[in-house]
């Protein structure tokens, strides 16, 4: 019996060591294998442009293509035979609406005939201006006038929680206001009452001026200690790393191959110019068969452009770990993460501080 356990854990355990050795050469399949891309682009003289873009991966399992046609672009991807998803952007240019004639057609398919659509005016009564009156403003006039005589005899009576004390012994009406309020009234309406408000309205602009300067305050020093970091040594050695890597990706994904037919021309000859000495640095990226000709005297784009080139992920994996495994990268990433944790810090003791100010 333990013979065949074991015998079963051995299976198993082979089977597990060969999906593991699997699965790391597919890892190392997928970082190895080119990403191999296709772009052709051309425009003639009385026609837009038109481009195709074309990627493939992994044997072509995986495989991308965009289209830009008629100022449309559509955009599929494939996996093996299925498709994960289409896209299709339209132009940019407005609807035109439906013209006069197809909404005509429409009104004429959707209304009725004239025979079952007649429209009848509704009969009029004559109405005086007394009942007008009397419905408009009737029901509220009642009610005004029911409310000023229930105001009238409750003002009379006296309430349940007054003393007996307080009324006259001679049936006399009471005083309508309290001497003692009128007087606190025409004290508040002082000159103390309006010092007091002018006051409250000085520390109202006091605490907004004092926010606001501490927020200046903190932009100041925000500033200040990134000029710092970038000023530092270990930050203009950690550019220089930066920009190499960068420059090594983008030399990786640069096409491997151009073949081009261009006439080309801008309204302003410097620009014609220029784009002409960038063609002169790169053109031992192009074939000996590419043409192009530099028009200065108009503005005019024509003819083909094909490019073709491919990169490995393993590559631009590389570079983006050596940036990241750098020791003055990483030595700003910590600085930078706990200034802006201090600052967070700050910044929720001063919502506590100020929360309690207002409970107090």
């Amino acid at each position: 019996m333990l013979v065949v356990i074991l015998k079963i854990l051995s299976v198993i355990g082979i089977v597990l060591l060969c999906l593991l050795g699997l699965i790391l050469v597919l890892a190392v399949l997928v970082l190895v294998m080119p990403v191999k891309y296709w772009i052709k682009a051309s425009k003639e003289a009385e026609s837009e442009l038109n481009a195709v873009f074309r990627l493939t991966y992994f044997f072509r399992i995986v495989r991308a293509l965009a289209v830009y046609e008629q100022k449309k672009v559509s955009v599929s991807v494939k996996v093996l035979w299925f498709k994960l998803f289409s896209m299709e952007f339209p132009d940019g240019s407005e609807d035109e609406g439906i013209s006069d004639e197809e909404f005509d057609s429409f009104l004429e398919d959707e209304l009725p005939d004239e025979e079952d659509f007649e429209i009848t005016a509704p009969a009029q009564s004559e109405v005086s201006d007394d009942e007008l009156h009397s419905d408009l403003f009737g029901d509220d006039e009642e009610e005004s006038e029911e409310l000023s005589e229930d105001g009238e005899d409750t003002a009379d009576q006296p309430e349940d929680g007054e003393d007996a004390a307080d009324q006259p012994e001679d049936g006399s009406e009471p005083p309508v206001g309290n001497a003692q309020d009128s007087a606190e009234d025409e004290d508040s309406e002082g000159p103390d009452g309006f010092f007091d408000r002018i006051s409250g309205l000085a520390e109202k602009i006091k605490c907004k001026y004092r926010s606001f300067y501490d927020k200046i305050v903190k932009v100041r020093s925000e500033i200040r200690y990134y000029r710092n970091v970038l000023n530092s040594n270990e930050a203009v050695y950690a550019l220089r790393v930066v920009k190499k890597r960068l420059k090594k990706i983008f030399k990786l994904i640069l096409p491997r191959k151009i073949e081009c037919d261009l006439i080309y021309g801008f309204s302003s000859p410097d620009l014609t110019g220029k784009v002409y000495g960038l063609y002169c640095l790169f053109r031992n990226r192009f074939s000996k068969r590419s043409r192009v000709i530099p028009d200065f005297d108009k503005a005019v784009f024509e003819g083909s452009i094909e490019a073709k080139g491919h990169f490995n992920l393993i590559c631009i994996l590389h570079n983006l770990i050596c940036i990241v495994l750098n020791k003055n990268c990483r030595k700003i990433y910590r600085s930078v993460k706990h200034h802006r944790n201090k600052a967070e810090r700050e910044a929720g003791n001063d919502k506590e501080e100020s929360s309690s100010e207002e409970a107090a």
